[in-house]
């Protein structure tokens, strides 16, 4: 087994291995945010034709992923900021990762960067086991982020359908790796649709949609109604994490729809929350997309 750097880093791996189901949102203008949110104002926004998975990734399906990368399931991955994409610059094993040379990263990254004028994200430096992994590339700083990809199987939270737990950096780096992408928070809440009205504030409607407190754990995916466009558990269950940065100075992403632990007068649609991309919960998870190839 040897390393894999940059395009052999990804080659093989494709989004059907998971088991994701995908429903499609089409291309149009869409009213998003909310009065009620003073950094979620009402607006409209134009959103391109995109699909999304139907429930957040559960169990099966990120062991799915697991599977597919075998013992080479750590990664080194960067950002543009312009199109919020990661991208792969190396795979293999934790060990394998740590042995990597810097020359042999700036190299890799310089072919597989984006075009000169995309903006990419300034950090400090960051380290693997001591070894510096964020550098100058040209005139900008590249942020390298090191995942190493892992099921988190917490007793009450490991049913095969239940969702699956995971933090940011797992996530962008899931679908990095098999070709998906994260939606940004407006994409989200596109999808969100009909979830985005009066009704809903009525805790009898939402609890239709909507698995909250009172609650002990996590519910398995698909069980309440489904919204308009067919999407399951958008709201409760668990928070899913968007690609947008929380704020412009800050590097918190974005999370959305609340999870099981909340309380149901704070499970909306238009509610923006954050976290930490290293960080987790047993309230957090996922739900990839893909740009729809009809375009």
């Amino acid at each position: 087994m040897s390393i894999l750097l940059g395009t052999d880093a990804t080659a093989g791996l494709n989004a059907s291995a998971l088991g994701l189901e995908f429903a499609t949102i089409p291309a149009g203008t869409y009213d998003v945010g909310d009065a009620e949110y003073q950094n979620n104002p009402p607006r409209q926004v134009a959103i391109d034709r995109f699909e999304l998975a139907k429930t957040p990734t559960d169990n099966t399906q990120l062991a799915n992923a697991l599977r597919a990368l075998g013992n080479q399931n750590t990664v080194l991955m960067f950002e543009s900021v312009q199109d919020r994409r990661w991208t792969i610059a190396a795979r293999g094993t934790r060990e394998e990762i740590n042995q990597i040379e810097r020359p042999t990263l700036m190299e890799i990254i310089s072919q597989l960067k984006p075009s000169e004028e995309n903006q990419f994200a300034q950090v400090g430096e960051l380290a693997v086991d001591g070894a510096l992994q964020a550098f100058d590339l040209g005139s900008a700083a590249v942020r390298v982020v090191p995942v190493t990809l892992e099921h988190h199987l917490l007793e009450k939270f490991n049913g095969d359908n239940q969702p699956a737990l995971m933090n940011y950096d797992e996530t962008a780096a899931i679908a990095a790796l098999f070709g998906l992408i994260m939606a940004t928070e407006e994409m989200w809440e596109v999808a969100s649709g009909d979830l985005r009205d009066q009704r809903y504030k009525k805790e009898k409607e939402l609890r239709k949609v909507a698995h909250l407190h009172p609650a002990d754990r996590t519910a398995d995916v698909g069980k309440k109604e489904a919204n308009w466009f067919g999407f399951h558990d958008m709201l409760g269950n668990v928070w899913e994490w968007v690609a947008n940065r929380a704020n412009p100075k800050s590097n918190n992403r974005g999370l959305r729809g609340g999870s099981w632990c909340i309380f149901p007068e704070d499970v909306r649609a238009a509610l923006r929350g954050d976290g930490r991309p290293a960080g987790w919960g047993i309230g957090i998870g996922s739900r990839f997309g893909r740009q729809d190839s009809q375009g």
